[in-house]
């Protein structure tokens, strides 16, 4: 699954740099980050025995994790420093298959390479173009390794439990206040410390 992945991860790196470059209107991308999920699941579950449920369900999870990546790229080195962690445990973890770890060392790799450029101080951004590639880069390692049978449901979900609890919390009030979802804003937790006076270093650290 391994080519699927990466022509996974290359669209929506490529969607990620068009809005960058020309914003797309907000249901235009939804539509397109559908495509490249369904590319990236369906090339990396062949073989597995999914059914058209499962298969939806990942979808829609692949584009919920690529999007709430970007959405918690707003503080210096905070997304590349949890896309670092998560591919070094990868990498790391016993048993995983040779090509998998070699992968995950990649994406660490070109995490340790950008982040003295965003880190402690940010003079490159990643953009859209970063985040979308970083997040569809750990979710389709994640999901290759729990193929794998190297790492279980939970275990994927509590090495991304940073990126995902804040995002989550952040989004369910939002929602229940009847805000637009969708839309940029600054009501993530990262964000209310950094603006109580915590520096960029000191939030991503922590």
């Amino acid at each position: 699954g391994l080519a699927g992945f990466a022509a996974g991860v290359a669209l929506f790196a490529g969607l990620g740099l068009t809005d960058d470059l020309l914003p797309i209107p907000v249901l235009a991308k939804f539509v397109l980050q559908f495509v490249a999920a369904a590319v990236m699941i369906v090339a990396t579950t062949q073989g597995w025995g999914l059914g058209w449920v499962a298969a939806l369900a990942l979808i829609v999870a692949c584009c919920y994790v690529v999007n709430i990546w970007n959405f918690m790229d707003g503080s210096n080195g905070l997304i590349a420093v949890q896309s670092l962690l998560i591919a070094l445990a990868i990498g790391f973890w016993p048993g995983q298959p040779t090509e998998l770890r070699l992968c995950a060392f990649a994406l660490a790799g070109a995490c340790t390479g950008f982040l003295p450029f965003n880190f402690p101080v940010a003079r490159v951004f990643l953009g859209d173009v970063g985040s979308h590639a970083l997040g569809a880069a750990v979710f389709g390692l994640l999901l290759l390794a729990w193929r794998a049978g190297t790492i279980s449901l939970v275990q994927s979900l509590l090495l991304s439990c940073v990126v995902l609890m804040d995002s989550g919390y952040t989004l369910a009030r939002r929602a229940l206040a009847g805000r637009p979802v969708w839309r940029a804003h600054r009501e993530h937790l990262y964000q209310y410390a950094v603006r109580r006076g915590h520096s960029h270093a000191k939030v991503c650290l922590f």
